[in-house]
């Protein structure tokens, strides 16, 4: 104080009335001493150890001012306060006890306190208790005395433990020797990674102590140990440890890896997929590229409730779920997880139930169901199941058209042609191919179906007192109801000569059962004479209009008598109008290349017998025969099969003969069945003739 005093002064006569500096200079030098406050140096946590195996040990009070008095004190276990000794700035102290001496030195901040007592054998005195310094201008400052044996470590290390459902970190200390008079016994651990400048106190630490005497002196054997979750972060990890009484930091050795890795996030794979049929099992596949360190292991839950399926090994980066089955009420409510446990539970990837189910029967509509030529017609098919099913529109076996359901399609201007059964057919690979049907009608007018080949060969029937049968196949519908026969004459240009007398012609038509849009016509010819010669118009009706087929009778007696009931032979032929020239001119060239003498005798018969025949005929015919020639037009049923006549394009005109003779006998076998048409007897011959859009010929050789 004196020399700073003096400093100021020197300054004052040096600078003269330099005021400010005068006021800087004394703020600086006495600055600290208004600033400091009094502490015990050596006082940690409220405690001062004092080591019972040193003789040094010392206690510093400081942070008085230079010029004031420290005052030591002590309080006793009881409470009372008892004076130690007063240090003054001059550096003498007045002891007033035996059981500590006090120095200061001359104008110090500071003074120190020793202990003049063997610690050893004193520990409980002076374990007990508190010293206290102070000073005039500040208040007192105190801490508690404590006679330790520092801790004596014999080993100390950590490790993680993996075993059993927790994964820890441990750690353990044990120390041979300590003791504290005041019990204080502990270890504070601290775990540092690595990667992190960061430190984290360990949790969970205890300390257990074992008594023992050594010299008169009690003693404890000390274990001081913690344990914590491993810690989940990446990283390399150590631990260190302060242990009382001593404050002993030991080197802490670890057993083991101290390397933790995340384990990496688990895929899953589940078959089938995506969807499983109702009550299949399904199978998954759990796999990661690790498990990670320390190494945990795969696991199947099912979310529901939480339950464990099954577990793999530790280290195993791959798990098998153990076949579930699945029913309809897991679809969307059922999950199973799988996660990796280690020490955290690492969520992997997720799979739901998809739950599915086969094609219901699929509903199939057409509009309209029944309607005419060039109208739009749509078809509509829908299935449920799970997953949407694919429907797929037939016709006679050809795809139409395919997509999931529902399906539309479409014909903007439908043809006869198109009426069929068509099928609907719905699949989606959980159970059987359901399919429909529905029947599309198209009504049109009757139209003759175009020859193949205008090189086609027609069958050629020996007419020989019995029916002589034709074919021909139309594309109509409904079936032809109404039948009008003419008589044309030798010329199909030209109409129309007088009606023949005694032939029957007959009329059959029968819709297929397949295609819908095809009539097969059957004419049945008898009772044929020279007169019956030339060309016949068919014409064909339905409520959609008509169309006519023409076709030609040919005779030729080849020797026999017409007037005396000989045999008379007749072949006839169905041709489309397209190709009528051409047999002409075939035929034409055939009777050129016959022999001459059976032409002549064709042309003398053709314009000498026939006459003769037709009044040999006109004498056996009665009176109602002579005025008409019997034609009849019959629908229904005839003696030939329903699959013969979707089978085949042109009937075995053998097959087709009755085992009768007669008109009676074809007659009554032809319209035995009235269930799938109607007959219909036509008692003249028109003499008329009309346009025919489609026409073909049918050629009778005799």
């Amino acid at each position: 104080m004196t020399a700073g005093k003096q400093f100021v002064s020197h300054l004052e006569t040096i600078e003269g009335n330099m005021k400010y500096v005068s006021v800087f200079i004394t703020t600086v030098l006495f600055l600290p001493q208004c600033i400091a406050s009094l502490d015990l140096q050596q006082c940690v946590s409220n405690v001062i150890e004092v080591d019972e195996t040193s003789s040094n040990n010392v206690v510093t009070c400081r942070g008085a001012g230079q010029n004031e008095d420290i005052t030591w004190r002590y309080i006793s276990p009881s409470g009372a306060t008892a004076t130690v000794s007063t240090c003054r700035p001059s550096g003498s102290c007045t002891n007033t006890t035996p059981l500590f001496s006090t120095t200061r030195s001359s104008s110090s901040a500071s003074s120190q306190l020793t202990f003049k007592l063997d610690i050893k054998t004193y520990r409980s005195q002076y374990g007990s208790l508190t010293l206290m310094c102070d000073t005039p201008s500040q208040d007192q400052v105190s801490c508690q005395l404590d006679v330790v044996h520092r801790s004596e470590v014999t080993s100390c290390n950590a490790q993680f433990n993996i075993a059993g459902p927790q994964w820890t970190v441990s750690g353990t200390c044990d120390v041979s020797k300590a003791s504290s008079a005041r019990g204080r016994y502990g270890c504070l651990w601290t775990e540092h990674r690595a990667e992190s400048s960061s430190s984290i106190p360990a949790a969970h630490t205890s300390v257990i102590k074992t008594q023992y005497t050594d010299g008169g002196a009690t003693y404890n054997n000390v274990t001081c140990s913690f344990h914590k979750p491993i810690p989940s972060v990446t990283g390399s990890y150590t631990y260190s440890v302060v242990i009382s009484p001593g404050s002993v930091t030991p080197t802490v050795s670890f057993s083991g890896s101290n390397t933790v890795v995340r384990p990496v996030t688990p895929s899953v794979k589940c078959n089938p997929s995506p969807v499983v049929p109702e009550n299949q099992s399904i199978s998954c596949t759990c796999s990661t590229e690790s498990v990670g360190n320390p190494e945990g292991r795969l696991r199947w839950v099912r979310a529901n409730g939480n339950v464990v399926i099954n577990s793999g090994d530790y280290g195993n980066t791959s798990l098998v779920m153990t076949p579930q089955t699945l029913i309809l009420s897991d679809h969307g409510n059922t999950t199973f997880l799988c996660d990796v446990d280690w020490i955290e539970t690492i969520q992997g990837e997720h799979y739901t139930a998809s739950v599915g189910y086969g094609p219901s029967s699929p509903t199939l509509t057409v509009f309209p169901v029944e309607g005419a030529e060039d109208q739009e017609v749509t078809f509509s098919c829908r299935a449920d199941g799970r997953p949407t099913p694919s429907v797929t529109l037939v016709k006679n076996g050809t795809e139409l058209t395919k997509q999931s359901s529902p399906l539309s399609h479409s014909v903007s201007r439908v043809r006869c042609e198109d009426a069929s059964v068509y099928t609907c057919t719905a699949s989606n690979g959980m159970g059987p191919v359901k399919m429909e049907d529905i029947t599309l009608r198209v009504k049109c007018s009757p139209r003759m179906i175009p020859a193949q080949s205008e090189s086609e060969e027609y069958p050629d029937v020996n007419y020989r007192g019995e029916p002589v049968y034709l074919d021909f196949h139309l594309v109509a519908y409904p079936t032809p109801h109404l039948f009008n026969i003419t008589f044309l004459g030798s010329n199909v240009l030209t109409c129309c000569p007088r009606n023949p007398d005694g032939i029957t012609l007959r009329v059959f038509c029968q819709q297929s059962t397949r295609s819908l849009y095809l009539v097969t016509c059957i004419v049945t010819v008898d009772d044929v004479t020279s007169a019956a010669a030339g060309f016949y118009r068919v014409t064909l009706t339905n409520d959609r209009g008509s169309g006519d087929f023409i076709f030609q009778i040919k005779f030729h007696s080849d020797g026999f008598d017409g007037e005396s009931g000989g045999e008379r032979d007749a072949s006839v032929g169905f041709l489309s109008t397209g190709v009528a020239v051409a047999v002409t001119l075939v035929v034409t060239i055939v009777v050129v290349v016959v022999v001459f003498t059976v032409f002549v005798v064709w042309v003398w018969r053709r314009h000498w017998t026939l006459p003769c025949a037709d009044r040999d005929a006109d004498r056996g015919m009665t009176d109602s025969r002579r005025q008409s020639v019997r034609l009849s037009a019959t629908l229904g049923m005839s003696a030939v099969s329903q699959t013969e006549l979707q089978t085949n394009a042109a009937f075995d005109y053998e097959d087709l003969k009755t085992s009768e003779v007669g008109l009676t006998s074809l007659y009554s076998t032809l319209t035995s069945n009235d269930d799938v048409g109607t007959e219909r007897e036509e008692s003249h011959v028109n003499d008329t003739t009309k346009d025919s859009p489609t026409s073909a010929y049918a050629n009778v050789v005799v």
